[in-house]
């Protein structure tokens, strides 16, 4: 896909996009790879009734692992982990 290659290539081995800080773009950028691996939960509170976040595209998860490890790395650093609501969700 080509937005994701756009992406890597936007980073190419720095930590953020913009500069030496955590901006908006970076959060931006990080959601959209929901939809190619879920984040860690520990991050998200699911809903009930809803399925795993994220379509979980096995090619894109492999050819942008890269990608992935970024956005798991700007978790770590920056979102605490989720609160469970009532029922443990």
């Amino acid at each position: 896909m080509a937005e994701l290659d756009g992406l890597a290539k936007a980073l190419s081995g720095q930590r953020y996009l913009v500069g030496d800080g955590f901006t908006y773009a970076d959060i931006a950028m990080a959601l959209t790879l929901q939809q190619v691996s879920p984040v860690d939960p520990r991050y998200i509170v699911r809903m009930s009734g809803l399925g795993p976040a994220g379509m979980n595209i096995d090619t894109f998860t492999l050819r942008h692992a890269d990608l992935i490890a970024w956005r798991d790395a700007l978790y770590a650093q920056h979102r605490r982990p989720a609160v469970p609501g009532p029922g443990g969700r």
